[in-house]
């Protein structure tokens, strides 16, 4: 039954957002020059861990949040932001990078002067590079997280914003520059696996080629649980791996 909720809750979502690009006719003239798939390969690389995308946003959100799981009555972190630096590199059979993440976040307490929730922010800055992507970019995000002392999960909602210099590997091996915003709804987090379970979210993408033509593209994600997920592009689904 929730599972039933989830799916439609995120074809209302995506549905609403496709209706609402195509009365603003932003259909651009260099559309037909960036195709689906280097699109796919775009919101691939926002998502994937080691990019420091949206997966490990979440993981870092809920590690942040762990720390304050166990913690008595205390009013040493109620309403208090807190900062961190992390420089991170990833080597894999798919995936290289080096990033930069500047993270804030402030916990909040109820009565009883126990923590409850997060606001939890980062910021990013550097490249990766995929078989079907390179990418030298930066992000920003502001989530909120929720269920800290209560139920199995955590409870992530949230914006993301990416941009940056691409160039594709695959089909057109177009160059381009882009931004990618992303709204999450309802991601949660397993508190004994640290993993995605579950989750939903619309994207839309704006950019320009080196040659000066614009485009544009929407879609969304559905986050499946075991390091799986689908992007939605023009009504057809791409199952990506983002752990």
């Amino acid at each position: 039954m929730l599972k039933s909720i989830r799916t439609i809750l995120f074809m209302s979502l995506l549905a609403g957002l496709m209706v609402a690009c195509q009365n603003e006719d932003d259909t651009a003239s260099g559309a037909e020059n960036v195709v689906d798939e280097e699109i796919v390969a775009l919101i691939e690389g926002a998502l994937l861990a080691e990019s420091e995308g949206v997966t490990n946003e979440a993981l870092d959100a809920t590690l942040t949040a762990e720390q304050y799981l166990e913690k008595t009555v205390n009013t040493e972190f109620c309403n208090i932001t807190f900062d961190s630096t992390v420089v991170r590199s990833f080597g894999t059979n798919r995936i290289t990078s080096s990033y930069t993440s500047e993270w804030t976040w402030t916990v909040f307490c109820n009565g009883f002067n126990l923590p409850v929730s997060l606001d939890w922010g980062r910021a990013t800055a550097g490249t990766y590079e995929t078989q079907r992507l390179s990418s030298d970019d930066s992000s920003s995000s502001a989530w909120t997280i929720d269920n800290l002392i209560l139920g199995n999960n955590f409870v992530l909602n949230g914006t993301y914003q990416r941009e940056g210099m691409q160039a594709s590997k695959v089909r057109n091996q177009t160059a381009f520059s882009s931004t990618i915003e992303m709204t999450v709804i309802g991601l949660e987090v397993s508190k004994n696996t640290q993993r995605i379970e579950t989750g939903i979210a619309t994207w839309m993408v704006s950019g320009e080629l080196t040659t000066g033509e614009s485009f544009s593209s929407q879609g969304g994600v559905e986050f499946l649980g075991n390091g799986q997920a689908e992007i939605t592009i023009n009504g057809i689904t791409y199952p990506i791996d983002i752990n």
